[in-house]
């Protein structure tokens, strides 16, 4: 019996780094870039294992098949229909607290989960956020694993170069910067704080360089904006170390009266 759903394929292509024979169809490293090529593939996959184990989690796209062709990796998964918080802001404008943390709430836990496995995933933005809503309900899922690794491992070489700016923490800009949950909670805090304020905070070596206060006009709840400031420290040694307490503490921060939050802080004590 064949199942039949609507899938995404996703293809392992850089483009800058490969080329399609046209007649073969087959995928061939640049000159010199064979054994990166081999590495991504290796990374590729890794990024489908990982999203297949968490497979029972709502809060990750579903991935359903790993495939290898054409001298190139595919895998397939669930087809969502929604858009991404990017895109959200860019068309409606900042969010408040209320429905942001309807979102994000599974998705800490989620990241939660990933960090209990030793993992990390390092590219927390907007756009790897996707929002759902239907029948009243405010889903969200989390994207794009492929840049996910063991905690503590420190950067090495290109393919391990995985940085966007407003977003990845201090340490993703470093040579031997020792990455660990406390990169995700930074991350994860920009994501929040550009979704509450409708900016994005300078990039992480911007702000070594130039050290400023965050402008945090536009966030009404105090406990919020001292949390926020507590994730994004620039030093990681003062910052919110885990998720769990990062999650723990803005649930902390949303007034009990609303249902969300309620919602919220009943999830924080069952960690």
């Amino acid at each position: 019996c064949i199942e039949q759903r609507r899938v995404i394929v996703k293809e392992l292509y850089p483009r800058q780094d490969v080329q399609r024979d046209p007649a073969s169809k087959m995928v061939v490293p640049l000159k010199g870039q064979e054994d990166y090529f081999r590495k991504l593939k290796h990374r590729f996959k890794e990024e489908a294992q990982i999203l297949y184990s968490f497979r029972h989690e709502p809060s990750v796209m579903n991935v359903y098949r790993l495939m290898e062709d054409n001298n190139t990796v595919y895998y397939s998964m669930e087809y969502l229909s929604g858009f991404d918080l990017k895109t959200y802001m860019e068309q409606q404008g900042k969010l408040g607290w209320p429905q942001l943390s309807g979102y994000i709430r599974k998705i800490l836990y989620t990241l939660h989960i990933l960090h209990g496995q030793n993992l990390i995933h390092r590219d927390i933005s907007p756009d790897n956020v996707m929002v759902q809503t239907t029948d009243a309900q405010m889903k969200a899922k989390l994207l794009d694993f492929g840049a996910a690794r063991d905690i503590g491992r420190r950067r090495s070489g290109k393919s391990e170069s995985i940085v966007k700016d407003g977003y990845s923490a201090p340490e993703q800009y470093m040579e031997d910067g020792e990455i660990g949950t406390w990169t995700d909670v930074y991350a994860m805090a920009a994501v929040i704080y550009s979704c509450l304020t409708g900016k994005r905070i300078p990039a992480a070596p911007e702000r070594m360089m130039k050290p400023a206060p965050l402008d945090m006009e536009g966030i009404r709840n105090k406990k919020v904006r001292g949390i926020l400031e507590q994730a994004l420290c620039i030093r990681a040694e003062e910052r919110i170390r885990t998720m769990k307490q990062f999650r723990a503490a803005l649930a902390g921060a949303v007034p009990g009266r609303n249902r969300l939050a309620k919602g919220l802080l009943a999830a924080a004590a069952a960690f």
